[in-house]
C-alpha cells in the first residue's frame, strides 16, 4: 500500500528503478512496486546467454541464503528466447522449472523494459534498496559473495524501510 504510487525514474546507479507491470511464469500480473520494502536483485537475462543461465542455476539456493539474512527477493526479467526472439510464457515457465525458481520470472514485453533500462548486453543485474533506489548496476554476473554482501549491507542500511516478512 505505501508503494502504490511508486513510479521510479531510471535504471542506472542512483536512480529509482522504473516501475513495471509484467506477467510472471504463472501467467500472473506482477509489478515491481509489490517487491519494494525488500532488498531486491533484479536481473535482465535471456535463454541464449551462458552467464544468464549460470546465474539462474544457482539462484534458488542464493535466494534462500538471501532470505536468511533479511527480507529479500530476486526477480528475473526474461527478455529473449534461445534464438534471440522475444521471450514467451513458455520460456519463463521453462526457466523457472529448469532452475527450480519460485521467485518471479517476468516476461519483457518485446524488449520494452530492457530497452527502457538501457540494457544492450546480458546479463544485467540491478542491486535495489528497499526504497527502489538502484545501489549498484552490474553489466555481468556478480559473484554469490557480491550478492550476499549487498544483502547484508542493505538490510543494515535500510532496516527501517524493510517489510517484516517475505511473502
Amino acid at each position: 500500500p505505501e508503494y502504490i504510487d511508486y513510479e521510479g525514474n531510471g535504471a542506472q546507479t542512483g536512480d529509482h528503478l522504473l516501475n513495471f507491470t509484467l506477467t510472471d511464469q504463472s501467467d500472473q500480473s506482477m509489478c515491481l512496486s509489490q517487491l519494494l520494502g525488500h532488498v531486491l536483485i533484479v536481473d535482465a537475462s535471456t535463454r541464449w546467454c551462458g552467464p544468464c543461465n549460470e546465474a539462474a542455476a544457482g539462484s534458488a539456493v542464493l535466494w534462500e541464503e538471501m532470505k536468511a539474512i533479511g527480507p529479500s527477493y530476486i526477480t528475473t526479467l526474461l527478455v529473449q528466447d534461445g534464438s534471440g526472439l522475444p521471450a514467451t510464457l513458455a520460456d519463463s515457465e521453462w526457466w523457472a522449472e529448469t532452475y527450480g525458481i519460485e521467485y518471479p520470472v517476468v516476461l519483457d514485453n518485446a524488449g520494452q523494459t530492457a530497452s527502457s533500462w538501457g540494457v544492450v548486453n546480458y546479463p544485467v543485474f540491478l542491486f535495489v534498496a528497499p526504497t527502489g533506489e538502484i545501489v549498484q548496476r552490474w553489466e555481468q554476473k556478480p559473484s554469490e559473495s557480491d550478492v550476499l554482501n549487498f544483502v547484508e549491507f542493505a538490510v543494515e542500511e535500510w532496516a527501517d524501510d524493510l517489510r517484516q516478512s517475505v511473502e
